[in-house]
């Protein structure tokens, strides 16, 4: 049998994220030819396999279909599928952000969708068997894969998964201990696509033992939530191992110390205030944050990285002004510290397909844009009377690409005539999400089965409104009054 050879990448060309290189290490112990690729070295003169049998494309985020177009033009392809030739190699194409298909089926021959661990195997297997015509058909009925816009099911595979070791840059590894996430707050897709599952314990410890990497990052969502979690330290302190994620759940930090070691940690408040926080499921005090500021500082972090969901539906200006309340707290503490430096980053929410609160979305997040304003302008005064520039930091996602995510989320086929359009990008942050994209319109991701029954997004979003005390507003109508 001829072996298909497989380019893994991201549309951008300049992305190695671990879950490429574990799709890698996945794809070679079934038996296939894959490799993981940049864009550029992909394109040298055959180098790295220019015209390979298939190209996987991973994304993280829906701006990444707006490379697409670049991505063909390197490559060497025609942009729409349709217009590619039958010996020309299958573009398959994964992610969360593929939830919503529509936008991006025009542009690629199949869309993969779930467990990466069942698709790309099994599309793998058809290339291996019969070229890119088996795939195609191997697509039509394999769950998960999509070649065309009828309804299709995510992969949800089932049970512990095998642990193993990534290799990442600067001689650093990574492992990964879980994938998905119990906490299933409204508004994460993680929580409501992928379905909770942990590596063996002692798989792990093997992995670790068996590594001449010594800097690990133990990959899950929550590690406070693997339900071996308090065998980690022990595990890392027999293979002399060391932790060095900078991700962690604030309560998790808190519980084991902080972990001396880290240098730099990235932790999320999600939510201006405690009741948006218990609304999504993520009841984290505002002590508990000062805390584990206070904690950082006391163990001598230079950086810590706070993430902010602001915008939230029925957020109001009480929520916005606990929130300043908070920022200003946070400040004290920042500013008794010779080294530390906080950052505060914000994001507006994304009304995320097969979420609870998918169908809530704000237009033009005014109030949110005016806090976020006002706490940039306290940042900077506080660096002023510190002397020094950057005790503090404000990192907000600009409200145009927050307007370009929520369009390319709700889209539907038509959004690949703007993706096409290489000025693509300005096009959408010029009009107004709420037009292209009507309240009124079906769902553009109802072909799409996510395996979660909608009774419970459903009785998800009743007890979000209810520890609002609110109604749910309209979609396309702000949450709160500018």
């Amino acid at each position: 049998m001829v072996m298909a050879r497989i380019n893994i990448t991201d549309p951008t060309g300049t992305v190695v994220s671990p879950g490429m290189v574990l799709l890698e290490g996945i794809l070679r112990d079934e038996g296939h030819d894959a490799q993981v690729v940049t864009g550029d070295l992909a394109c040298q003169g055959g180098l790295f396999r220019a015209a390979p049998d298939a190209w996987y494309l991973s994304t993280v985020s829906v701006r990444q279909f707006l490379a697409l177009p670049a991505f063909f033009d390197r490559v060497g392809l025609e942009v729409l599928a349709a217009a590619r030739a039958s010996t020309a190699p299958l573009v398959a194409l994964g992610g969360y952000p593929a939830a919503n298909p529509l936008p991006i089926l025009p542009l690629v021959d199949v869309v993969a969708l779930g467990d990466g661990e069942a698709t790309a195997p099994a599309l793998a297997a058809a290339l291996d068997r019969g070229g890119k015509a088996a795939a195609l058909e191997a697509a039509e009925e394999t769950q998960g894969l999509a070649a065309t816009r009828a309804a299709f099911a995510l992969a949800r595979a089932e049970g512990p998964f095998g642990a193993r070791l990534i290799p990442m840059a600067r001689g650093r590894a990574a492992v990964e201990v879980a994938r998905g996430c119990k906490r299933r707050c409204a508004y994460c897709a993680i929580s409501w696509l992928v379905p909770y599952r942990e590596a063996d314990q002692e798989e792990v410890h093997q992995v670790l033992a068996a590594s001449s990497c010594r800097q690990v990052n133990l990959l899950a969502s929550s590690l406070s939530d693997v339900s071996w979690a308090t065998a980690l330290p022990a595990m890392l302190a027999a293979t002399g191992s060391r932790d060095v994620g900078e991700h962690v759940s604030i309560r998790s930090y808190l519980r084991g110390g902080g972990g001396a070691w880290r240098s730099s940690v990235a932790t999320g408040i999600d939510g201006a205030s405690e009741r948006i926080r218990r609304a999504t499921g993520k009841p984290i005090t505002d002590d508990e944050v000062v805390a584990a500021v206070e904690l950082a500082r006391d163990l001598g972090v230079t950086r810590l990285k706070l993430h902010q969901l602001l915008g939230m539906p029925g957020e109001t200006a009480e929520d916005l002004d606990a929130w300043r309340g908070l920022w200003a707290r946070i400040a004290r503490v920042a500013a008794e510290s010779a080294r530390l430096q906080v950052i505060m980053s914000t994001h507006f929410h994304l009304a995320t397909p097969h979420t609870p609160l998918e169908e809530t979305a704000a237009v033009r997040q005014v109030p949110a844009r005016r806090c976020a304003a006002a706490c940039r302008t306290h940042a900077h005064a506080v660096n002023k009377a510190t002397g020094r520039s950057a005790v503090l930091v404000l990192q907000a996602k600009g409200y145009g690409q927050w307007r370009l995510e929520q369009y390319l989320m709700r889209a539907d086929e038509t959004a690949a005539e703007l993706i096409l359009r290489r000025p693509g990008e300005k096009l959408i942050r010029s009009q107004r999400w709420e037009e292209m994209v009507p309240p009124t319109r079906p769902r553009a991701w109802g072909c799409v089965d996510a395996g979660v029954p909608a009774r419970m997004r459903e009785a998800a979003l009743r007890r979000y409104w209810l520890e609002m005390g609110g109604h749910p507003p309209v979609l396309g109508h702000d949450a709160v009054s500018p």
